[in-house]
């Protein structure tokens, strides 16, 4: 029993993860289905025992070894997915930089005024442009309301 709960809890994390995953990649799914498979295993040994003996296995112990390492497997396979995505977004965001012709962020950008960062402002949709503009007004008249001395404390 104690080493059901012990096999159970890395099972339980895996789990959660595959069912968090579930959404954004085939992955998540058959994590998900993979661990239930593995939870089987651990909770019903005559389960093991029985598919052990289907695929010429020594023992039901084999089989959630071997699923263990196919969970491994299949999570590594969904990391390197995620990364994947997120190289293809970086290559579309440098793309878009190339093509309206922004410059490169300097070292300093945390520093810099966006105005000096980008030449041209990236196209955005029609309502994100709407509240882009509404931010530029309000951060635009906050200026005007320091340079007048009516803003009270100066931010440095």
């Amino acid at each position: 029993m104690i080493g059901q709960v012990v096999l159970s809890l890395p099972l339980a994390a895996i789990l959660l993860y595959g069912w968090l995953e579930f959404k954004r990649s085939w992955a998540g799914l058959s994590i998900t289905l993979a661990t239930l498979v593995a939870l089987s295993f651990v909770w019903f040994p005559g389960v093991a025992a029985a598919t052990a003996a289907v695929l010429q296995l020594r023992s039901g112990d084999d089989v959630v070894v071997y699923s263990f390492v196919c969970l491994l497997l299949l999570v590594e396979v969904n990391i390197h997915q995620m990364g994947r995505r997120q190289q293809q977004v970086v290559t579309k965001v440098i793309r878009q930089m190339a093509i309206t012709g922004r410059k490169w962020i300097p070292s300093g950008a945390l520093t810099t005024p966006a105005e000096e960062v980008a030449t041209q402002p990236l196209p955005l949709p029609a309502r994100r442009l709407r509240r882009a503009q509404a931010v530029e007004a309000t951060i635009r008249d906050h200026r005007e309301l320091v340079a007048q001395g009516a803003g009270g404390n100066e931010a440095e």
